[in-house]
């Protein structure tokens, strides 16, 4: 989709590779919605996505970025409400569930999905994450 759309996506890791706690299907889940919407909803003339992923209190943060359009800060209460649009209806064709659905996702893994502000004002999606001692055999 990234291809096809003419979008560069790239992705820093935390350093140290840390474990987290999540369900690897569902956590695929929900970084391709994230990142779909991302393409979707990126109105720049060389649309970007860099995803970045560090650790901050015990925790793994992933953060979701994209260089255009974002959400716009007085939609950010709405746009995880069910059926939401947040001034988007006309722009793509969906029922307003994904980000609900996968904020509901990241609860599960004792996680979260937020919508975040830069000092700029931009916005990008920030997936936080329990990280977890890994498990050794026995």
């Amino acid at each position: 989709m990234a291809r096809s759309n003419g979008v560069t996506v790239r992705f820093t890791p935390a350093p140290d590779a840390p474990y987290i706690r999540a369900d690897d299907d569902r956590l695929r889940q929900v970084l391709i919605n994230v990142v779909s919407n991302a393409i979707k909803y990126n109105t720049a003339t060389t649309p970007q996505i860099p995803i970045n992923a560090n650790v901050a209190g015990g925790a793994v943060r992933i953060d979701i970025v994209d260089n255009g359009g974002g959400v716009r800060r007085q939609d950010a209460a709405e746009i995880f409400e069910k059926f939401a649009r947040a001034g988007r209806a006309n722009r793509e064709q969906g029922a307003g569930l994904g980000l609900p659905i996968i904020k509901a996702i990241m609860r599960a893994m004792d996680g979260d999905l937020t919508v975040e502000f830069a000092p700029d004002g931009t916005s990008f999606f920030r997936l936080t994450l329990t990280m977890n001692e890994p498990t050794t055999a026995s």
